[in-house]
């Protein structure tokens, strides 16, 4: 049965006309575990804001304090707050008050955790290794055309990877596997593809219009020859267009056939992979004749292994000319044979 009104006002006198606390009584509470929360009745075994409260309670006053709204009480402020019975929430917040909830806890805490996450990320930047100078921008080095275009290319072709659903279905392992066998493919790709969109159709022009492989004993050098021209020209002959170059490079990041997969991530890539082969195929029939959409589809297909190929010839010029250059650093050593090499 409900209570009467001034039923409901005794009640409250006797529920939450509580003795003030001094600050010795509330530093021993808190020494012991509670049993009920202070403001609804309910059993609880934590404090919250220093007062004894239960879950419910607690982010009831946190989102109160936090989103700043203003509660009326329809009962002049004469509700009974108990476990059991409806909240008015005015005065559910106003018990909150009264047992020693500060809202000013609530500030403090939110403070404190930006504070402790500033100090992690200061930590982490204090003890992450410093990049050594072959990393950092050098006037002299870059007077003499040496760019930092392969990175990019590694850094883009990593955030790829990371969109794709089915590298987060991979183990850690075989991610790491996926990544390191068709990385080095990725960034032979990517400045190809890019220079044949920004018009150019011989040899490949990164953006700020420095030439790879193209200086010193690199000029007439055969293997360099064919890596500063990648898959250009046969981009410009087969007029490759956005959508299929996404979907040749998802084809090429999506490979099976990468050394030490586990036989769950072979099946999960090639599955994927289809999807994408399919997609090649229906982009290729759609801007095709009935009785050419095949040979045009094996042209346009054949640019993986052209860019496999740029990559393997791309991996000799390094093993070649640039490995002995830095084998001096172990640092910089260890970086080009993990990418180049698959290896430690």
């Amino acid at each position: 049965m409900a209570l009467s009104q001034p039923s409901r006002a005794r009640i409250l006198e006797d529920d939450v006309c509580l003795p003030d606390l001094k600050p010795v009584e509330v530093k021993k509470r808190q020494l012991l575990r509670p049993e009920r929360c202070l403001i609804c009745e309910s059993g609880t075994t934590c404090n919250h804001y220093n007062i004894p409260s239960c879950n419910k309670c607690k982010t009831f006053f946190r989102r109160a304090v936090l989103s700043s709204l203003s509660y009326d009480c329809p009962f002049d402020g004469e509700c009974v707050i108990r476990h059991g019975l409806p909240f008015c929430k005015a005065c559910r917040f106003r018990k909150c008050i009264k047992v020693g909830m500060r809202p000013d806890n609530i500030s403090k805490i939110k403070s404190h955790q930006k504070e402790s996450k500033q100090l992690k990320l200061q930590m982490l930047i204090t003890q992450w290794p410093k990049h050594p100078d072959y990393l950092i921008f050098n006037e002299k080095l870059a007077s003499q055309g040496i760019k930092q275009w392969a990175y990019m290319d590694a850094i883009l072709a990593i955030e790829l990877y990371k969109t794709l659903p089915v590298f987060y279905r991979l183990d850690p392992p075989d991610q790491e596997n996926l990544v390191k066998s068709t990385l080095l493919q990725m960034c032979s790709f990517h400045p190809a593809y890019d220079a044949y969109f920004r018009k150019y159709t011989v040899d490949v022009v990164h953006p700020d219009g420095y030439h790879p492989f193209a200086k010193g004993d690199f000029k007439d050098n055969p293997l360099a020859i064919s890596v500063r021209r990648g898959i250009l020209p046969s981009c410009v002959k087969n007029h490759i267009n956005k959508e299929k170059i996404v979907l040749l490079k998802m084809i090429i990041m999506l490979n099976s056939a990468a050394p030490n997969l586990s036989e769950r991530a072979q099946e999960l890539i090639a599955t994927e992979r289809i999807k994408y082969v399919k997609a090649l195929i229906k982009a290729v029939q759609l801007d095709s004749s009935s009785t050419s959409w095949i040979s045009r589809y094996q042209n346009v297909y054949n640019l993986i292994d052209q860019n496999l190929s740029v990559t393997n010839k791309m991996t000799q010029l390094f093993f070649s000319y640039y490995v002995p250059l830095i084998s001096r650093d172990d640092g910089m050593a260890k970086l080009w044979l993990q990418l180049f090499f698959g290896r430690s």
